[in-house]
């Protein structure tokens, strides 16, 4: 009989994906943990299908917490999906019977449906759920995506060199 991977995580079989279990031992920020494996080793997962608040942005150390008060100390299972660009095991994290973090997260308001890296549109209504309750991020009038929150971050700023009048220039 093949096992299947709960429907919040892209509704492919396990089979796919190898299956870990670990100790969750640090939340670094709401979409990033550190599990604990066998031999003392230890994995930094990237959560797959949410995006959280930085932890220097609004909300940030509140997802921070919520992570972290759902897994922190846990056994959970995950499932590695990919890496992301610095190489940290993006993985579907699961815990409590079955209970799909990313979805947690986002039913909470303390992350948006990472829809650039997910088909999986249960996650956006959830999200516009919680926006409509106002829950977490989403009491925020104008909350800021972490993606742009990054890029607006991430500018760099060019100093502003004041133009001369012509009028003066022509004077002289």
């Amino acid at each position: 009989m093949k096992k299947f991977i709960p429907a919040a995580l892209f509704f492919i079989s396990a089979s796919v994906f190898s299956q870990t279990k670990g100790k969750v031992i640090s939340i670094k920020d709401g979409d990033t943990v550190v599990v604990l494996l066998a031999g003392n080793t230890h994995q930094t997962l990237r959560l797959a299908e949410v995006d959280c608040p930085e932890n220097s942005q609004a909300f940030g150390n509140n997802a921070k917490s919520f992570t972290g008060s759902q897994v922190f100390g846990k056994t959970v299972t995950f499932y590695s999906v990919g890496k992301d660009r610095y190489g940290r095991s993006v993985a579907g994290v699961f815990y409590d019977n079955g209970k799909y973090l990313s979805r947690e997260i986002v039913r909470a308001g303390f992350g948006w449906w990472y829809f650039k890296a997910s088909k999986n549109t249960e996650l956006q209504k959830l999200q516009d759920e919680a926006r409509e309750k106002r829950l977490g991020l989403w009491a925020d009038r104008q909350p800021v995506s972490p993606w742009d929150f990054r890029k607006g971050k991430n500018k760099k700023k060019t100093p502003t060199v004041k133009s001369k009048n012509k009028s003066s220039e022509s004077a002289q």
